[in-house]
């Protein structure tokens, strides 16, 4: 990185930080939020709303669908992956964090620090992604969601669950590491069964 570009990012990071990242959640800062972070993402739908100190790190390689909200310090950080792909009508809470790269570690040789980055490779819409959340999920308070992981249609993923792996649709998840412990579609069967009994 040239000392041009060095200097670019440092005077870049300082505005997003306190004259946007910084501005409160009301109408003004959050539609200042919106249009700065419409022309930095790759892709973003309309209506997203991304919450005071939330971030997207390398937005180049994010792309976001339509009605998407990002909870206050949530971080969206695809690093050096293949990207994330955010489906519509996703919400992540507050300090949830999104990470596709993971360290390499394999060599002893060498410290980890060193060593680069790694990182899955899901085929979705006839792209490859890092991390993918399809359309209607719900990412709870403090959740982390690495490399691997691709989240179906309309799943719910607990506070404090950590998830890197494939989660069907309408899966309920919690844990560390994260497990389905239920699934939203049988249960509004079953609810809507009962109703008709």
């Amino acid at each position: 990185m040239s000392i041009t570009e060095k200097l670019i990012y440092e005077v870049r990071s300082w505005f997003e930080l306190y004259f946007i990242r910084g501005l409160p959640n009301g109408f003004i800062g959050t539609r200042i939020r919106r249009i700065y972070w419409k022309w930095r993402v790759k892709q973003m739908g309309a209506k997203s709303i991304i919450c005071r100190m939330a971030q997207i790190e390398v937005p180049v390689l994010v792309r976001i669908g339509d009605n998407f909200l990002l909870g206050d310090h949530a971080i969206v950080n695809p690093g050096e992956s293949k990207g994330i792909f955010i489906g519509s009508n996703v919400s992540i809470a507050s300090n949830a964090f999104l990470r596709a790269a993971n360290h390499s570690f394999d060599r002893l040789d060498i410290p980890i620090s060193m060593q680069g980055h790694n990182s899955a490779s899901i085929e979705y819409d006839g792209k490859e992604y890092s991390i993918v959340i399809e359309d209607d999920v719900w990412i709870a308070y403090n959740a982390v969601i690495v490399s691997g992981a691709k989240i179906g249609k309309g799943s719910v993923i607990a506070a404090g669950s950590v998830v890197s792996s494939v989660i069907p649709p309408w899966s309920i998840v919690v844990g560390n590491p994260g497990r389905v412990i239920g699934n939203r579609e049988k249960k509004n069967i079953v609810s809507k069964s009962n109703e008709i009994s």
